[in-house]
């Protein structure tokens, strides 16, 4: 049955309801404002979507739609659209109510949402889109290095963000015996780093450094 109740006689779900555990669904301030500035942007949806109630003494309990109670509250309204469960509604429907009301099936185009709904305030509309949406990506920096620019230069190891950099210009290391060991960074498109594994012997590249002698294209000059 759909009607309307005064915001004082509504309570959240806390597990007051024998059987049926709390509400499972968890938010933030931030989430409880934008959900204000919904409603209050689009108070229509409200209506059509009633907060889902059960009785209980004499308060109706929220199994659908606590977040919205709580945006309610924080707009100062008096009453709320409600739909009333009724009375003996056994709890395992109950259950199956709250999940199903919290529950969201599919997922978003984000290509669709990119190319053709980018005109509009997303985030703001709960479309749980990424934080960093719609934000234009900063340059990336870069070296210049035998001749060749490297991106991303800003990520490398202190000693290797120079110009013209060789071996001989890193700072020395040694083997377990002392002997004196090299180092080179390879750079390579994401896309070919299986061929680029696979060229030098590997399956793929599950580290970043690698002792020649673990590369098997490599492992004859340790013998």
């Amino acid at each position: 049955m759909q009607t309307k109740f005064k915001l004082s006689r509504l309570a959240m779900n806390t597990g007051q309801v024998p059987g049926l555990p709390k509400n499972p669904r968890q938010w933030t301030a931030t989430d409880v404002d934008r959900l204000a500035r919904s409603i209050q942007e689009t108070p229509e949806l409200l209506d059509a979507r009633p907060l889902i109630v059960v009785e209980h003494g004499n308060k109706f309990v929220v199994l659908g739609g606590n977040l919205r109670l709580a945006a309610l509250k924080k707009l100062g309204w008096d009453e709320a659209p409600c739909y009333l469960l009724p009375a003996d509604a056994p709890v395992d429907k109950l259950k199956e109510i709250v999940i199903k009301d919290n529950g969201s099936f599919g997922q978003w185009d984000y290509d669709l949402l990119a190319n053709e709904w980018d005109d509009l305030d997303l985030s703001g509309w709960g479309a749980g889109v990424p934080e960093d949406w719609g934000k234009v990506p900063e340059p990336v920096a870069s070296v210049h290095a035998g001749g060749s620019t490297i991106p991303g230069a800003e990520n490398l190891p202190p000693e290797l963000q120079g110009l013209d950099i060789n071996p001989d210009n890193l700072p020395k290391i040694t083997g377990d015996d002392q002997t004196a060991m090299d180092r080179i960074i390879i750079v390579y498109p994401k896309d070919k780093a299986e061929a680029i594994a696979q060229t030098l012997g590997l399956e793929t590249f599950d580290k970043v450094v690698y002792p020649y002698e673990e590369v098997p294209l490599l492992k004859p000059l340790s013998e």
